[in-house]
């Protein structure tokens, strides 16, 4: 079995993805016994590989575990293997954790004959399955006809992986962030802050959050140690601001200068090199070739360690726009744009694009776009020789706009939660679309 879901199972393997895995591992019903229960862990290179245990599921006693490290020869090596030794009182059911960072193609668990499993693979890293398809009909997650909750033209969305897919939404005209909890139906007001105009919501891996308020021009931070609001980019500096992406770990802070028609760059670490560079683009000048933009928009970063690419939506030129901006802090960028996907122009044609407002780089070398007046999802694999070759559409087919559960009406985000799902900020209907993951056995 690959991808999302999951089913009892009996000793055996399974197959996994890179990424992170999930499983629920059910003992034999013993009593005052002691047991050995192990998994095996294989592939190619075994690196930077954890497991970690969550909180028992069920009453029991356990008065030891630990981890053994081993060798086997069945299935091929090299292979580690994990061993669980419990001493149990009652039948027992624990969540295990286990976190495979390398992007090694296959891996298998193997369990032994005297456990049962139900395992959920949690897609992270951006590991989208190229062979991944979604339900065509959405579930409304965000967004009702009325209540204090209701959305107006909601524009910016992040889902947070490590806090069970907590969703935030830049809720644009109602100039507030919302979050919404995976495990509950609350939705509180994020800061109880008005925010004037935010487009992008941004939270890093220690919780600080980000939020791009246009209507001031300025990139704000709320810390996560003590709730304090600080200013990281003062008005000023752009001309209107229109999305932001952040690269932490060199500390580097992306901006779309939409009227502006360029891409800036912040060092946050301002010991290193320039506060401020000019990616690319001229200040009040749009173009369509390499070197111009035209109202840029929603912004990606994407790539490994020795290519770091940058991408932009370049909304008015309706195509997206690539950057080499290397594996350094400072100054080693390509300030001319190759085009990976649309045409540059405005179509509804698997090969065109209608100003796409927003888009996700998956580490399977394709791109998600927001093709927002074309009312659709788009997918583009960065594979391709050239642009125009064309997309596959993913939902909103048609290209019409409409609010029923299979439609959209100007969708200006998508994020993918830890699990794969596809999550649209459907503007024009005031709502957040979620379609879930359909991924099988033949999917590899």
């Amino acid at each position: 079995m690959r991808g999302g879901g999951g089913g009892g199972s009996e000793g055996g393997f399974l197959a996994v993805l890179p990424g992170k895995v999930k499983f629920e591992e059910y003992l034999c019903v013993l009593y005052n016994e002691t047991i050995d229960q192990g998994i095996v862990l294989t592939s190619a290179s075994i690196i930077n590989t954890k497991i970690i245990y969550l909180q028992p599921s069920s009453s029991s006693v356990v008065t030891s575990t630990t981890i053994e490290t081993t060798t086997s020869s069945s299935p091929p090596t090299p292979t580690i293997r994990f061993k669980f030794h419990h001493q149990l009182q009652v039948s027992y059911r624990q969540s295990v954790l286990l976190i495979l960072d390398d992007t090694e193609p296959d891996r298998y668990i193997e369990f032994q004959d005297c456990a049962r499993f139900d395992v959920h693979t949690i897609i992270s890293n951006r590991q989208i399955p190229i062979c991944a398809q979604w339900n065509e009909t959405g579930i409304t997650v965000g967004g009702h006809s009325n209540g204090s909750f209701s959305l107006n033209q909601p524009l910016g969305l992040f889902i947070d992986s490590t806090t069970n897919n907590t969703l935030y939404v830049a809720d644009f005209l109602n100039n507030r962030i919302l979050g919404y909890s995976s495990l509950s139906d609350v939705v509180t007001t994020v800061y109880n802050e008005t925010f004037s105009f935010p487009t992008t919501v941004y939270v890093d891996s220690k919780q600080n959050i980000y939020i791009d308020a246009s209507g001031t021009n300025q990139i704000l931070k709320i810390s996560s140690t003590n709730s304090s609001l600080t200013v990281v980019v003062s008005s000023g500096t752009f001309i209107n601001s229109y999305g932001f992406i952040i690269d932490e770990q060199k500390q580097l802070l992306y901006v779309s200068d939409d009227s502006g028609h360029r891409i800036l760059r912040w060092n946050l670490n301002t010991t290193t090199c320039n506060v401020i560079t000019v990616i690319t683009g001229v200040r009040n000048q749009s173009g369509s070739d390499e070197l111009h933009l035209n109202y840029p928009r929603g912004l990606d970063i994407a790539g490994d360690e020795e290519e770091v690419y940058l991408y932009v939506a370049d909304f008015g030129n309706h195509r997206i726009q690539r950057y080499f901006i290397g594996n350094s802090s400072c100054d080693n960028i390509t300030r001319a744009g190759i085009t990976v996907a649309g045409n540059g122009t405005l179509g509804s044609g698997l090969n065109q694009l209608n100003g796409p407002r927003n888009l996700y780089v998956t580490k399977n070398n394709e791109v998600f776009i927001a093709d927002t007046f074309n009312h659709r999802i788009m997918r583009w694999s960065l594979n391709s020789t050239t642009a125009s070759g064309g997309g596959v559409c993913v939902l909103g087919c048609a290209s019409v706009a409409g609010n029923g559960t299979t439609e959209l009406n100007q969708p200006s985000d998508i994020k993918f939660d830890s699990n794969g799902n596809l999550y649209v900020c459907d503007t024009g209907n005031n709502r957040i679309q979620k379609f879930n993951i359909l991924i099988d056995d033949s999917c590899e």
